[in-house]
């Protein structure tokens, strides 16, 4: 393989592109690349790795020991090792391991089958283990029986499931210091007293069910529709949260038995893990846990009488040894592709920058490189102000969102056929691992290794590795080859610049790239995955390069009563009509799952300490066995984003959720009968008609969101959120910076002209391992892909409150910047590849402003627009007051 050092692509990048895509680059130190991944994976630790791990985690006793023999102290004594799994949306680990064929863990999932089991034996040792499933899915241990499309949307749970951890810690002490842990009704008991979310009460109004409000609807309707789930969303994540004083409240009755307990208890050391919105769970609970700590060291001494040092409760030194992330994404609340939200709102809202405190020892964070939705906003872990904290790294590897944290089933979208050993997720999790058993964590381990120190493996049985957890880890090496030509190929320079490649202890080194920053390498691997989808996407479909010639597209799972090729004319009311059977059928799976859980749940006396058995868990909500469909019909936009041609709109999409039934145009036919009689040419024509339709259709709920998501949004309820991010511009640079990469590298590959062994491969990578998000995302509940976005769009990072790209208002509460006259109606429009638009829907026409009246750019608008607030809020309290100066005079 050839040396890492600047290719053909980099340097063809950095000498023709640098301006091009300068321009939405923020400032920063340099993130890190993946080390070189060994043929066979990173489990075959050494002797010195496993000695060196086993070391961090008895440190905190070995000190103790030695303190006690110099005082002595009675010697026993033991720490506890609470370890944590946030899972992403839409990931639950019964379902994805147990339930589904083939099995799709997740990475976090993944890890919780590696860590100890949850038996009394190893928790009596001090060992635990707590899973949390991602939001949106079942989680019956809070009361959450079935999948809801809430936690998907708004990640509605994520704040219950971040109390739930806090939850866990404590009954870790609780165990450790009593004996028994706290029952299921106790913990449902403190978790209803700490959050806020625990309704999952819809937010979006029943209104919006209503055929007479959707079916067919005008702009200006549905632009209300959309104003009240705005408003919903802003009034339901804004309430405050805080889980300090329950906590401590439940810590209280223990305070004086922590030190006293035999065995001593010298530490207690936290391990937490979290894909996606998990990810985001973990920082926040890490936030309050370094919240609770503080508030034991400034306020428990005036009521306890004791000082408590910092950093613990009630003097238990407490650390979070390792923080390992899969792509931070928050998304709480109103996501990024509404135009301005950030989805920061509810628990998100300042919790995401790790703490300066001395808490967290080792954060890893692994981000994707090739995810763009903009409901998918990465947090980076950098600091607002550039810099990363203490032994850090933010790895950035290939794939989109689920590429890194895992979940998808081997032979999604056609990609990773032979087995999940192909998933480039099975990178990332080997990754992780290593950084995870440099940090001291208590992972398994394979016992072929383990058996090098039998002393240490002997004394942590619990350790060695199953034989399942070991077959979740297995990689294919054709996989590493592919990734190891991708980091050399498609990278910038590197070196190693802040670890001691000489500590052979060391299981994960990455090395730090010299200048090129997080959002910089984002930028180099957009315009890789653009040039690729030139050749793929754009190209003609007679072309042998294009998709449909490809074998990750003819091998994308497609429902086998749809009997046509996407491309086929046919096609479109054929896969309607399959795919609303397919939504007919899986919510009779959900009816019949709810009837059985009512059923289970007539025979329990006490309810309280009651969750349903696993097999009467909901099934996953809708997803359309349509892989093949989706992506020609990004291939479709695609294309028509690349031509850019003026006047055109972009492709109609083929599943129409809104058509209707046969029954429907049946009575339709009955009226045109009354009207104009039975002989009448217009209703034997309308009855003739109804032949082609099919007899089952999406229900009115369904029809409703996806008209929804196609109609005109509404401008009035976000008064400061509308913005715009210069998509015109970035549009414009990408695409000539991908069509030259396209041109002078890729193109040559693909039709064989070269044969430059790591840019096949790196193309190999792109076809067989690399999924496409967009394609697939919101197509199943609307028949399209991500609203206000497009594939020229690059992905969104945010820094704290600070963005990668500088952005600028373009309306206030008193109007839209740069027009003063007065519209009626008012709405916002997406205009694909320029960004968002206003219209004056009296006119259907769009309305002309002065850029030059807008507000500068800034990288910090959600402070601009919090500011702005806050003036506002003291006008109208300045106003109020006038008023009731008025009222009091008279």
């Amino acid at each position: 393989m050839s040396k890492q050092v600047n290719s053909i692509f980099i340097e063809t990048i950095e000498t023709e592109a640098t301006n091009a895509i300068s321009t939405i680059r923020s400032q920063g130190e340099p993130c890190w690349a993946p080390p070189l991944f060994p043929q066979k994976g990173r489990l075959a630790l050494t002797k010195e790795q496993i000695r060196a791990n086993h070391e961090k985690l008895t440190n905190k006793e070995k000190e103790y020991y030695q303190n006690a023999k110099i005082q002595k102290k009675a010697l026993c004594c033991k720490t506890l090792h609470v370890s944590l799994f946030f899972d992403g949306t839409n990931n639950n680990n019964y379902n994805d391991t147990e339930a589904s064929i083939p099995p799709h863990p997740s990475n976090v999932a993944k890890f919780y089958h590696a860590s100890s089991p949850e038996k009394n034996e190893v928790k009596n040792k001090g060992f635990y283990s707590y899973y949390i499933p991602g939001v949106g899915t079942p989680f019956p241990d809070i009361g959450t029986d079935e999948y809801y499309s809430d936690g998907l949307i708004f990640a509605t749970g994520g704040e219950a499931r971040i109390s739930w951890g806090l939850i866990q810690v404590c009954d870790a002490i609780y165990h450790a210091v009593t004996g028994n842990g706290l029952s299921l009704a106790d913990k449902r008991d403190l978790l209803k007293e700490m959050s806020t979310d625990l309704n999952f009460e819809s937010m979006i109004n029943t209104d919006l069910d209503s055929t007479d409000t959707f079916y067919g609807a005008t702009g200006a309707t549905a632009m209300g529709s959309l104003g009240l789930i705005v408003g919903s969303a802003y009034s339901k994540f804004n309430k405050t949260y805080n889980p300090v004083k329950p906590l401590n409240d439940l810590l209280k009755p223990l305070k004086w038995k922590i030190s006293k307990v035999k065995p001593h208890i010298v530490a207690l050391k936290i391990y937490v893990y979290g894909f996606s919105r998990g990810a985001a769970e973990a920082r926040t609970f890490v936030y309050w846990l370094n919240q609770f700590l503080n508030y034991h060291f400034e306020e428990l001494p005036h009521a306890w009488k004791k000082p408590c040092p910092l950093g613990t409760i009630y003097s238990l030194p407490v650390s979070v040894e390792f923080l390992g992330l899969f792509d931070t994404v928050a998304a709480v609340g109103l996501a990024n592709v509404v135009p301005g939200a950030t989805g920061h709102n509810g628990w998100a809202s300042g919790t995401q920058q790790l703490p300066k405190s001395s808490l967290v020892k080792n954060i890893c964070h692994l981000v994707a490189a090739h995810e763009q939705r903009q409901c998918f906003t990465v947090d980076s872990i950098r600091t607002p102000e550039g810099h990363y904290p203490p032994n850090s790294v933010e790895v950035i590897y290939p794939g989109v969102h689920s590429d890194i944290g895992g979940g998808y089933p081997p032979g999604d979208q056609g990609k990773a056929i032979n087995g999940s050993e192909e998933l480039l997720s099975q990178i990332t999790l080997h990754d992780m691992y290593a950084a995870a058993i440099d940090a001291g964590a208590p992972l398994s381990i394979r016992e072929d290794i383990f058996i090098q120190l039998p002393e240490i493996k002997n004394e942590y049985f619990f350790r060695i590795m199953s034989a399942d957890t070991l077959e979740e880890f297995t990689i294919s090496e054709n996989l590493v080859d592919k990734f190891n030509s991708w980091r050399a190929y498609t990278l910038p320079e590197q070196s190693v610049l802040s670890h001691n490649t000489t500590n052979k202890t060391l299981c994960f080194i990455p090395p730090r790239f010299i200048t090129s920053t997080l959002e910089y390498v984002m930028e180099i691997q957009l315009i890789l995955i653009t040039a690729w989808r030139i050749g793929r996407y754009g190209s003609e479909q007679s072309d042998e390069n294009n998709l449909t010639h490809q074998p990750f597209f003819t091998q994308a799972p497609q429902h086998s009563d749809i009997s046509v090729e996407p491309y086929d004319a046919k096609f479109s009311r054929q896969a309607t009509a399959v795919l609303a059977l397919e939504y007919e059928k899986k919510a009779k799976d959900i009816a019949e799952k709810t009837s059985l859980r009512n059923e289970e749940k007539k025979a329990i006396t006490d309810l309280s300490n009651w969750k349903p058995s696993d097999k009467n868990m909901g099934p996953p909500l809708f997803d359309a066995t349509n892989a093949r469909g989706q992506l020609w019909e990004a291939s479709l936009e695609f294309k028509f984003e690349l031509e850019d041609l003026k006047g055109v709109t972009r492709p109609e999409p083929l599943i129409k959720i809104n058509q209707r039934s046969r029954t429907e145009c049946q009575q339709e036919a009955q009226w045109f009968k009354k009207v104009h009689g039975e002989s009448s040419s217009i209703y034997q024509t309308h009855l003739e008609n109804c032949k082609n339709d099919p007899e089952v259709t999406f229900p009115s709920d369904v029809i409703s969101k996806a008209n929804l998501l196609k109609a005109f949004q509404s401008a009035d309820k976000y008064v400061y959120m509308a913005t715009t991010q210069n998509e015109r511009q970035e549009y414009l640079s990408l695409k000539a910076i991908s069509n030259t990469i396209f041109r002078k590298i890729i193109s040559l590959s693909m039709r064989k002209i070269t044969h430059d062994e790591d840019l096949k491969k790196v193309i190999s990578l792109l076809d067989d391992q690399l999924h496409d998000s967009r394609a697939w995302f919101m197509h199943s509940e609307s028949g399209l892909r991500e609203p206000f976005s497009s594939y020229f769009l690059s992905r969104m990072i945010y820094f704290g409150h600070k963005s990668n790209k500088s952005m600028q208002l373009i309306m206030q509460p008193e109007g839209i910047y740069g027009y003063l006259d007065n519209i009626a109606l008012l709405g916002i429009a997406y205009k694909p590849l320029y960004g968002i638009i206003f219209l004056d829907l009296s006119t259907g026409k769009e309305i002309p402003t002065d850029i030059t009246q807008l507000p500068p750019p800034t990288h910090y608008l959600v402070e601009q627009i919090s500011e702005l607030i806050k003036k506002q809020k003291k006008k109208e309290l300045n106003n109020t007051m006038q008023d009731l100066q008025v009222i009091i005079k008279k």
